[in-house]
């Protein structure tokens, strides 16, 4: 953590954290995970939003070095993160809103596919199709992934851990959320589901090759399921209506979208055109 005296201006931290961490990097002749702050925000933080990552890391934290000579700061300036938890747990659950409205694009046939039925090009609409599926389920993954994060900053005013693995993040619910939670995601298999965090990244690490439509079904059923529930209870622990609104409707947008196709219909001619071509014999 490299905190600066006092940050005149916020949108200039990840630039700065790109070069810190590139020194980092040199010196330490290791991977260097470093964010940047500056004195007024890490105060706020540390002290008024419990389950930031800031108060967690100043449970532990050990000072490395010190220039020793300060500026002036301004410690009633508005900082460039949330300042109480209600509006770290917002943060959270718009990440997790995000995520609904991205899944909603990747249930539905998306334009690379009609473009490669267009040319009928068989190959360019598997590819596509298959793209999507991986895409969808990244995003499933996220919103339960961010989800849980949700709940584990409101339930218990604790910063969630840098996790991805859903086990892990329910196991931290209180016993009667996670009992809600058991149900919301029995479908799924919670223990592996982790993996389409990298997988709906980088292709050679798909869990599921191909488009497995009553999967993608399964496992979005799941993602709105829990985001109805994190949204409802947000909504009661006073999140800004503003964002409830758009969340909701995010969700309903979701819950359409898997009423239709979630892929091109099984006798649509632009899946027999790869029969026909292998069937060609070759003079």
């Amino acid at each position: 953590m490299a905190i600066y005296d006092d940050l005149g201006d916020y949108s200039d931290r990840w630039n700065r954290r790109c070069e810190l961490m590139r020194r980092a990097e040199v010196a330490a002749g290791c991977p260097v995970d470093l964010l940047v702050t500056d004195a007024p925000e890490w105060a706020v933080r540390t002290t008024r939003v419990p389950c930031s990552l800031e108060a967690h890391i100043d449970t532990y934290a050990l000072p490395l070095t010190d220039s020793e000579t300060h500026a002036d700061i301004d410690w009633d300036k508005e900082i460039g993160l949330p300042d109480n938890a209600t509006a770290e747990v917002q943060t959270r659950h718009r990440d997790m809103t995000v995520a609904v409205s991205r899944l909603t694009d990747a249930a539905r046939v998306g334009d690379n596919e009609l473009d490669a039925i267009s040319d009928d090009d068989t190959e360019a609409f598997v590819s596509a199709e298959e793209w999507r599926f991986a895409g969808a389920c990244s995003q499933a993954h996220l919103v339960i992934e961010c989800g849980a994060k949700t709940m584990i900053a409101l339930a218990t005013d604790t910063v969630p851990p840098r996790s991805h693995n859903i086990d892990t993040l329910v196991g931290l619910l209180p016993d009667a959320e996670r009992s809600l939670w058991a149900a919301f995601t029995a479908d799924i298999d919670t223990a592996a589901f982790h993996q389409w965090r990298q997988g709906g990244t980088y292709t050679a690490d798909l869990p599921i090759d191909g488009f497995e439509v009553d999967y993608l079904a399964t496992v979005a059923n799941v993602a709105i399921n829990v985001a109805v529930h994190v949204t409802h209870r947000c909504a009661a622990a006073g999140i800004d209506t503003t964002q409830i609104h758009l969340s909701t409707r995010c969700e309903r947008r979701l819950h359409t979208a898997l009423k239709g196709p979630l892929r091109v219909e099984a006798d649509h001619p632009i899946r027999h055109l790869e029969t026909i071509k292998d069937s060609r014999i070759d003079p």
